[in-house]
């Protein structure tokens, strides 16, 4: 009714009831104009390509090997429950009410959060310069999946570490002082890793609506493959439970343990990227964004656990051939050592198939990250796109961040580029810890009715009334757990681990690095640091807030 809809506006903020009289802008023009997706399905496939990369296949089972097995499920399961999915919640909600990209959207919660935007677009572009190394990785190793030796192995071989560092994909020097000149197949395949990309997005969300429906369910498809395959290989019984047990150094009495679990689900689905908020953005704001979320979030988790089945079954059957114990084989500290060494040497063990189950697998790493390049760099994309002026052409913006990320990303191709590429991804990890707190923060504690952060008792009932709005839920257990978890224990929890990560960090270094090599990484931290604070001042008002009639349509309609 008219008076429900009176009601609903009157709890809007007092800043989205009075729009300013110099805007031109109206909130209907957007949602005309705005990009949109195919479908409901494309969106959830989009959510899920993005949060589903190479970490669910390379980093997450060797992390639980490394940290006790299934003892590390309880700080995993821990840290999805208590901060990824109220945080994927928070994310997609904030781009699906305010119909924009992380910027404008984290600048419409509250002005004063106006950095947190730009510091996912840098955080997350950085990362996208070394994903697409990896990715050229797996292209080089698809082509020689073609080829075997004249004793029937692969081109690898006995010697696959040798393999990856030599002269065939990394040519490695011997440390980060020298850089040495480009690999020249990995240096290859970036430029063509950056052309896929570019294709894919080039029409934004047009285009992906399609891409998605091969990229996502295809590594899926690869790694059921996969599964079927190792669960039939002699040993697999074995790698499982060691999957379940661990290595005997596992303790959940390490904060290295619940940093890494914390890391793993940031990482995993995707939080302080930017890509959600940018991805909820084409959504309908009428969208069930609670199911959404728990969708996207609980496949994620069991690609995970699944791809741990598919590598340890894997990697039993490798111990049991060369007689060897499941701590021999499995590299602890080397996410690139199990993708591209250990495992490759398991395929090189298969009886039968070696070549089609090597094809399968590099196009699985290829797809995984694939989809991770190019939701990064849609998240920058649609940023720029809401901030910059009509006349220019939206269409230049997608190829020419890949352009920029290749060019940057022939570092991490050079013969010193796998020691960058480490040092600089261990810091990632602190960088989107940091701005997924700063979200937590601006939802959390500063999205009031006032614009106005409000004495605690008020600030409660207010934000129980926001948050209603905001998650487009009215149930009771759902609205009241969302601000728990995004007023508290979300950012408490990151608040600890950020600080015992810096304590950590002064005492023991990381990887055996000097101290001058870790500020290549450090400094990242410290520029996302600065633009956090300087994002305050920027002399900025987003280009388009919600219009109150539009907001009270969707929600008296929800």
């Amino acid at each position: 009714s008219i008076s429900q809809a009176a009601a609903k506006a009157e709890q809007l903020p007092e800043h989205f009831r009075h729009l300013p009289a110099s805007s031109s802008h109206n909130m209907t023009d957007v949602v005309k104009t705005r990009d949109r997706w195919g479908s409901s399905s494309s969106f959830l496939l989009a959510g899920m390509g993005a949060a589903i990369g190479l970490g669910n296949f390379w980093r997450f089972p060797r992390i639980v090997a490394k940290y006790g097995g299934g003892e590390w499920f309880v700080a995993y399961f821990l840290a999805l429950f208590l901060l990824g999915i109220p945080m994927l919640l928070c994310e997609l909600s904030v781009g699906q009410k305010f119909q924009r990209a992380c910027f404008d959207a984290f600048a419409s919660v509250n002005g004063r959060f106006k950095g947190i935007g730009i510091a996912a677009a840098f955080t997350s572009m950085v990362i996208a310069m070394y994903y697409m190394p990896i990715i050229a990785w797996s292209m080089v190793y698809f082509v020689y999946s073609f080829q075997t030796t004249e004793s029937g192995d692969l081109l690898w071989g006995a010697d696959p570490a040798g393999f990856l560092f030599g002269p065939q994909v990394m040519h490695l020097s011997s440390g980060p002082n020298e850089i040495g000149g480009l690999a020249p197949w990995p240096s290859i395949g970036i430029i063509l890793g950056w052309i896929i990309t570019a294709a894919c997005i080039y029409k934004g969300t047009k285009s992906m609506s399609y891409v998605v429906w091969i990229t996502v369910p295809l590594p899926i498809i690869c790694l059921i493959i996969l599964l079927i395959r190792a669960a039939t290989l002699e040993g697999a019984a074995e790698g499982v439970r060691y999957y379940g047990e661990g290595s005997a150094e596992g303790s959940l009495n390490s904060i290295d343990a619940w940093t890494s679990a914390v890391g793993q689900i940031l990482f995993s689905i995707g939080l302080g990227f930017g890509i959600m908020p940018a991805y909820a953005s084409y959504n309908d704001r009428r969208a069930n964004v609670v199911r959404d979320t728990l969708l996207i979030a609980i496949v994620n988790m069991l690609v995970s656990i699944l791809s741990g089945f598919v590598v340890f079954a894997t990697l039993g059957n490798m111990a049991v051939k060369q007689g060897l114990t499941m701590e021999e084989i499995v590299p602890l500290n080397s996410s690139v050592g199990l993708a591209f060494v250990v495992f490759p040497a398991a395929l090189n063990t298969f009886p039968v198939g070696k070549n089609a189950f090597s094809v399968v697998f590099f196009i699985m790493i290829f797809t995984l990250g694939l989809d991770s390049a190019f939701a990064i760099v849609e998240a920058v994309a649609a940023i720029v796109k809401d901030v910059m002026p009509k006349s220019w052409r939206e269409e230049f913006v997608a190829p020419g961040l890949c352009f920029i990320a290749c060019i940057c990303g022939f570092l991490f191709t050079s013969r010193g580029g796998l020691y960058y590429l480490d040092i600089i991804d261990h810091y990632m990890e602190w960088c989107l810890m940091i701005v997924v707190f700063c979200e937590a923060i601006a939802v959390g504690w500063f999205y009031t009715s006032t614009g106005k952060m409000l004495p605690l008792k008020e600030q409660n009932a207010d934000f129980q009334m926001m948050a209603k709005t905001l998650i487009r839920s009215e149930n009771y257990f759902v609205v009241n757990t969302f601000i728990w978890m995004v007023k508290i224990v979300s950012p408490v929890l990151l608040g600890f681990l950020i600080l015992a990560s810096f304590v950590t960090d002064g005492i023991s270094g990381y990887g055996g690095y000097t101290d001058q090599w870790l500020w290549l990484g450090r400094i990242f931290y410290i520029i996302v640091l600065g633009i956090l604070f300087a994002g305050n001042f920027v002399p900025y008002t987003p280009s388009v807030e919600p219009n109150d009639e539009e907001d009270v349509k969707a929600s008296t309609s929800a």
